[in-house]
């Protein structure tokens, strides 16, 4: 087991073909880091939160998620998010467009 991690968690960060660009398993800082690049991997890390706060600075309120809505729910009467199956068409036509350059 590498750093003793099960072979189910190790896997869990694997790349996949055909995935969307925001998908965490893009992130090049974790990338990096899985290369024992320790500085460059912070330096990625950094460069990458820098990069979210001045795109969210651009909202002026909270932006939507891409691939989930938020309803109600009818038991709780509380907010929830809902996925809303649009991923899976965009990555069959591999259309990412609705996706922002976070990495």
């Amino acid at each position: 087991m590498m750093y003793n991690f099960t072979p189910f968690a190790i896997e869990l960060n694997e790349p996949e073909p055909n995935i969307a660009p925001t998908d965490s398993r893009l992130r090049p800082d974790i990338r990096l880091m899985e290369e024992s690049k320790w500085n460059e991997a912070n330096e990625k890390k950094i460069y990458l939160e820098n990069k979210q706060r001045q795109r969210l600075r651009n909202y002026d309120t909270e932006p939507d998620p891409l691939w989930f809505k938020k309803v109600i729910d009818p038991f709780t009467n509380e907010e929830r998010y809902v996925f809303t199956n649009e991923y899976w068409g965009c990555k069959k036509r591999q259309d990412w467009k609705r996706s922002p350059n976070i990495f």
